[in-house]
Formats: structure tokens, C-alpha cells, sequence
């Protein structure tokens, strides 16, 4: 979000330029969560022993992303103005206040969640809803700019008939997966969509 300096197209910062507060504890946050889908998959995916430690690794780490997905929050508005008044101006405010709110329940329903041991799967899936409202978030902030605050999302776009020939790939190629995926799975995905 913050950038590095350029001159022309070479870098001109120095050499510890990247780390910023901001960087590093943005990086320390990744690992973080990269750990929580991947502990409460453990916890999905396990029992017994193995689970209880999973539970314990997944409630550990749920604070932790909790502490970052707060810090990032609050500096946000602080590091770009714009941020702040779009947040922050009137009608905007109760528009996207359901964001952070819904992540707040979001949080304390995996939390109570991971406490309990009859709740197998919906941990996951819970971490799941953080992460797509911290995405939701990010992404509200940084439309419609591709490289923040410096290229539009139609500045960095190739030409019209580029972008034609890859949506069509794209398509195939993601009907082909869903297909192949549903036929290996049937009986599972019948088992799973009945309960």
C-alpha cells in the first residue's frame, strides 16, 4: 500500500526501504494466516489427540489474526486520506459498517466454536468468511485501482480482444474442473449437499 521510491524505472530507495512497520507486520500476519485455515482444516480433517492440538494451534492463532485484521484496519484510513473519507464520510459509514460487524460475529462464532468439541467443520469454513471479509475489505479500499493509487483497473488492462480470448479460456477451462470434480465426487457432494 505504500510503495517503494522510483525514479524513471529503477528503484532509488534504499536498501531497507520495504521495511516499513506496516510491511513487516503485514508479513508476521501472513503467517498467521496461512495458519488458521490450515489448523482448522486439522481440525476437520482429525480426532483424538491430533484434534484437540489442532484446536488449541487454530484458537491460538485466531487471536493473532484478529490483532493484525484490527491493526491493518485502523491504519488504513491513516496512511491514505482517501481511505479515511471514504470510510468515514456519512452514508459511506452505515453502508459498509455490516463489514466489519459481520467479521466480528464471524470471529466470535470460530472462537466458541474451536472451544466446543462437537464443531468439526464449521471452524473452516468460518476462518473461510474471515478471510473473504478481509479481502472484501482490501478490496473496497483499492477500487478500481490495480497498483494502489498509481493504475486504474482499465489503465492495466490488455486490449479488448486479449481480454475476450482469455475470458473464454477461462471459462472452458473452469467448467472442465467443476465438471471433473463433481463426477469424482458424486456420491460425497449428494451426502454433503443433503445434509
Amino acid at each position: 500500500m505504500q510503495g517503494v521510491q522510483v525514479s524513471g524505472r529503477n528503484f532509488s530507495g534504499g536498501p531497507l526501504d520495504w521495511a516499513t512497520g506496516f510491511s513487516v507486520m503485514t508479513g508476521i500476519a501472513v503467517v498467521a494466516g496461512y495458519a488458521l485455515p490450515g489448523s482448522t482444516w486439522m481440525v476437520m480433517k482429525s480426532e483424538d489427540i491430533l484434534q484437540n492440538w489442532a484446536r488449541q494451534v487454530a484458537s491460538y492463532v485466531l487471536g493473532f489474526v484478529g490483532i493484525f485484521m484490527a491493526l491493518v484496519s485502523i491504519c488504513m484510513p491513516f496512511i491514505n486520506p482517501d481511505i479515511k473519507m471514504f470510510w468515514f464520510s456519512m452514508p459511506n459509514f452505515f453502508y459498509l459498517l455490516p463489514i466489519p460487524v459481520v467479521t466480528m460475529i464471524l470471529f466470535i462464532l470460530a472462537w466458541r466454536d474451536l472451544q466446543q468439541t462437537k464443531a468439526e467443520y464449521r471452524p473452516f469454513f468460518l476462518s473461510m468468511g474471515i478471510f473473504l471479509m478481509g479481502y472484501l475489505g482490501i478490496a473496497i479500499n483499492v477500487y478500481p485501482w490495480i497498483i494502489p493509487f498509481k493504475f486504474t483497473l482499465w489503465e492495466a488492462a490488455a486490449s479488448g480482444p486479449s481480454l475476450r480470448q482469455w475470458a473464454w479460456f477461462t471459462g472452458l477451462w473452469l467448467g472442465g474442473l467443476l465438471t471433473a470434480l463433481a463426477l469424482s465426487y458424486p456420491v460425497k457432494l449428494l451426502i454433503w449437499l443433503m445434509s
